[in-house]
């Protein structure tokens, strides 16, 4: 049995954290010798998500919630999910819905059967603001410039890495943690796979 463990960073998602997990669930528990793993972690304390990802925790143990103290950011509360992480390959992914949670094997086989290290989904026209997708862009070419990624690699907040990454990830320590420019001097092989970009199920990026 192989189990796909997602880390979830959740930011003031208390109307959409559900519906993702829900799917996720779904998808997973459909292929045949796969389980999973969900770790949600709370970045922002002062609302109610943490009531609704304690519900799921209590609903069900393969589901384990992270209450972080304040609002430390995204790739904060990625690392906060580390030290739960016990499955055969690790998923980051966004809690607002956008990511297609029906397309984790996607990226889940290019790193277990195919044998790459980090695997990005790519979205040729996401659903942002213009001054989000241009920030986004001068990010990532920021990033090959100063040799953070590998050139041509799309990077996005939906992505799988193997066991590798993950142990690698797990010894890091920074007060201002950059994931991909850590694991660029750790792995190798990375790829990206096109996928649509969701509407937001509910609020605003």
């Amino acid at each position: 049995m192989r189990t796909v463990s997602v880390a979830i960073p959740c930011y003031k998602s208390a109307l959409t954290i559900g519906a993702v997990v829900d799917e996720l669930r779904a998808v997973i528990s459909a292929r045949e010798g796969y389980d999973y793993q969900i770790i949600l972690v709370n970045d922002y304390p002062d609302d109610g998500t943490f009531d609704v990802i304690a519900a799921l925790c209590r609903d069900d143990p393969k589901i384990i919630g992270v209450n972080l103290s304040r609002n430390f950011g995204q790739t904060t509360a990625k690392m906060a999910a580390l030290p739960f992480v016990t499955g055969d390959v690790l998923v980051y992914m966004d809690d607002d819905g956008q990511p297609p949670a029906d397309r984790i094997f996607d990226l889940v086989d290019k790193v277990l059967d195919e044998g790459y290290d980090l695997v990005y989904a790519r979205f040729p026209h996401k659903k942002h603001s213009l001054f989000k997708r241009f920030t986004s862009w001068l990010n990532s070419r920021v990033l090959e410039i100063n040799g953070s990624k590998p050139r041509g690699i799309a990077i996005s907040s939906y992505l799988a890495m193997n066991r590798v990454a993950v142990e690698a990830l797990k010894k890091y320590r920074s007060p201002f943690p950059s994931i991909g420019g850590y694991l660029s001097h750790v792995v190798r092989r990375y790829a990206n796979v096109d996928m649509e970009h969701r509407d937001r199920l509910a609020g605003e990026s």
